[in-house]
């Protein structure tokens, strides 16, 4: 049942790559509902499953190299699945001409995630670290782009030493 579980939440992410490797803007808002689910059912995942494990099985689950792993690699997993699709919605947000304001809020989130996703996936034993160094360089790239809008609406407001201060930061 685990794995009938975890291979849904992967066939999720999966369906939503796909949708992304069409190009299409307008696939954005499916996309993001296709990474939710496989947060979904792997936040389901940790709460019925792995919660409740001792941590001598937790080290058997690991050691084994299960497809389900310990809490770290799904932890890492459910994190990476949200700041996919908050990024989704940052998408959106950007091809729907939102304010700056609300764009580096949603960017700030993926950040947040991401870092989330790193944070975890370090102490995972089954993902592997150019999987991490990329979750890292996508988090650097948000960081400059939550500055980046950040400075544009602090334009917008006439405060323009902060604005300048974010573009320095970036």
């Amino acid at each position: 049942q685990l794995n009938v579980l975890y291979n849904i939440a992967s066939l999720y992410s999966l369906m939503a790559i796909d949708l992304n490797s069409m190009g299409e803007t307008t696939n954005l808002t499916l996309q993001c509902k296709y990474f939710q689910m496989s947060a979904m059912i792997i936040n389901h995942i940790i709460l019925n499953y792995t919660s409740n494990l001792t941590k001598e099985q937790n080290e058997n689950l690991t050691s084994s190299r299960a497809a389900v792993a310990d809490n770290s690699t799904l932890m890492g997993l459910k994190y990476l699945m949200m700041a996919q699709a908050m990024e989704c919605y940052w998408g959106k947000a950007i091809n729907d001409g939102m304010k700056d304001k609300i764009i580096s809020k949603l960017s700030s989130q993926v950040v947040t995630f991401y870092q989330n996703a790193i944070t975890y996936s370090n102490k995972s034993v089954l993902i592997r670290t150019d999987w991490i160094d990329n979750f890292r360089d996508k988090c650097w790239n948000f960081q400059a782009k939550t500055l980046f809008r950040m400075g544009k609406d602090y334009h917008l407001q006439e405060k323009y030493g902060l604005e300048v201060a974010c573009y320095q930061t970036v």
